[in-house]
Parts: structure tokens; C-alpha cells; sequence
């Protein structure tokens, strides 16, 4: 009579490996949503110095907030753009280009009440 071979196969990982890959599993996937929600919340934005073609001494400062401009103590939303044109307002018009400022941030000009201004980052 012939002997029946027996064979044990053993786990490809140990009970202990799976348990530590679980809970590391579990610590990146958290760690990766907590970066994930705090950059969520991050705004970028860009301060600009803007001085008036036609008067020099006529100044104004504005930052340019994800999609809004904050120029002084107001807010305007962005309302569409038109080319390297971008408008904003408080309230947007049926017609982007008829917002109350004007931004072409290529040229770094920036049109409010028909005066222009010729704007530099910081």
C-alpha cells in the first residue's frame, strides 16, 4: 500500500503580517484624506500694485482670489472671459463684457469706471 503524501500548505502571509497591513493600510488612506481635505481649503491668490495711465499718483491695490477679485472692501465675482479678457463684477451681467472691471492679466492691465490701470504682481 502506498503512503498518502500529505501536504500542509501555509499561508502565503501570516495572520500578524495582515493585521500590520491592514492598519497601515487604514494610517496612509487617512493621512492621504486629511492631505487631501487641507489642501481642499487652501486659496491661492496674487496681490497686484496698479497705477493709472492717466494719473500717476491715482493708485490702487487689488488681490486676486482663486476666482474673485478684492479690490478695497468690495468682492467681484468672476463672470466669464473673452479671450486673455476676464470680467468681474458684484453681480454679473447677462454680458461678461459688460462687468464693471476689466483684468487681462497677460498684459497686467486692469479696466474699472473707464480709467486703466497698468498692474505688477508682488
Amino acid at each position: 500500500m502506498k503512503k498518502a503524501l500529505k501536504f500542509r500548505l501555509k499561508p502565503l502571509f501570516s495572520n500578524t503580517f495582515l493585521q500590520h497591513s491592514k492598519s497601515s493600510i487604514i494610517l496612509i488612506s487617512t493621512m492621504g484624506l486629511t492631505l487631501l481635505l487641507v489642501s481642499c481649503n487652501k486659496q491661492d491668490y496674487l496681490t497686484w500694485n496698479c497705477t493709472s495711465e492717466k494719473n500717476q499718483q491715482d493708485k490702487l491695490s487689488f488681490i486676486l482670489e482663486g476666482s474673485k477679485i478684492r479690490l478695497k472692501q468690495e468682492t467681484f465675482n468672476f463672470c466669464g472671459s473673452l479671450g486673455s479678457n476676464s470680467f468681474f463684477d458684484g453681480i454679473c451681467p447677462a454680458l461678461p463684457e459688460n462687468a464693471s472691471i476689466t483684468f487681462n492679466i497677460k498684459k497686467g492691465w486692469l479696466s474699472l469706471k473707464d480709467n486703466i490701470y497698468l498692474c505688477e504682481s508682488l
